[in-house]
């Protein structure tokens, strides 16, 4: 909700892996590295930030703070519920779990005060980008100062940026951006989202993901708020049908290759589970 459903995935998904790794619980990987990132993907439609399609559904449809997360509330408190049922049944089990821990080298106080500001100036430029999500500052400003402040203070950093996945997001919107432009294609788009816009984001997303869905749709539909629903229930289902999960998915086949035909397969059921639940709720709202 706070930081984006990537941001949290590259976060929390190494540190699930080297604890289950650590704590001899390896077999536990699949079925919490799939729901971290269902969590992921429902966690982050409550808020603007959550994702980009709502960042940018947002900011077309003209809504509120208030009035974005009024309408998201239900789904993510059905997607809470759904959330901790889940995790209930993964977690029957009453273990004791030990973690053996080598102690490292003491940080030296210079290198505490560098890792300190570092911090302290990623926290600066975190709260600059929620005042531009709110529109208070103008975001040109504030990519002025997240630039600025990365080249001088921690460049290495642009080294370790995944470039793959930032193309394959520009080639969906490539993509989707030409496919409006068809006559034939923007006439059937513009039939098929007319009063369905719900059901058209959410199946849309399972092809192309959610983010180039909700680009290519909201040209095709005033209502941005169904669009915004049905998106954000579309990052589930198929393993593409939000980048997020292709985040997971390769952070586990990179140590575990040999089981990713596993991991594709839980991955899939479990969300087409949270999928029609999601689903079911959009068609009680409606």
């Amino acid at each position: 909700m706070l930081i984006t459903n990537d941001v949290a995935l590259i976060t929390f998904v190494p540190f699930t892996i080297l604890i289950l790794k650590t704590s001899q619980k390896e077999n536990l990987l699949i079925p919490v590295i799939a729901i971290q990132t269902i969590a992921a993907n429902l966690g982050s439609m409550l808020t603007p930030v959550g994702n980009p399609q709502n960042l940018y559904l947002y900011n077309l449809g003209g809504f509120s703070l208030s009035a974005f997360i009024k309408i998201m509330l239900p789904y993510s408190l059905l997607s809470l519920s759904g959330l901790f049922i889940w995790t209930m049944a993964i977690c029957h089990k009453n273990e004791r779990i030990s973690i053996e821990q080598e102690s490292g080298a003491a940080q030296t106080e210079n290198g505490g005060r560098k890792e300190a500001f570092r911090n302290a100036a990623y926290m600066f430029l975190f709260f600059l980008s929620i005042l531009a999500v709110v529109k208070v500052i103008p975001y040109y400003i504030v990519l002025f100062f997240v630039v600025l402040i990365t080249l001088a203070m921690d460049r290495r950093v642009l080294k370790t940026i995944d470039y793959s996945l930032l193309f394959t997001f520009c080639f969906f919107f490539i993509f989707t951006g030409n496919i409006g432009q068809l006559d034939l294609a923007k006439q059937c788009l513009q039939s098929a989202v007319s009063g369905r816009a719900v059901l058209m984001g959410t199946v849309v997303s399972q092809i192309i993901s959610n983010v180039p869905a909700a680009l290519l749709l909201s040209g095709f539909t005033s209502d941005y708020k169904s669009l915004l629903i049905g998106v954000n229930i579309g990052g589930l289902g198929t393993l593409i049908a939000s980048m997020a999960s292709l985040i997971s998915y390769k952070l586990y086949v990179h140590d575990y290759n040999q089981n990713k035909g596993k991991y594709f397969a839980y991955f899939t059921v479990s969300n087409l589970c949270f999928l029609a639940l999601l689903s079911m709720g959009a068609y009680i709202l409606s």
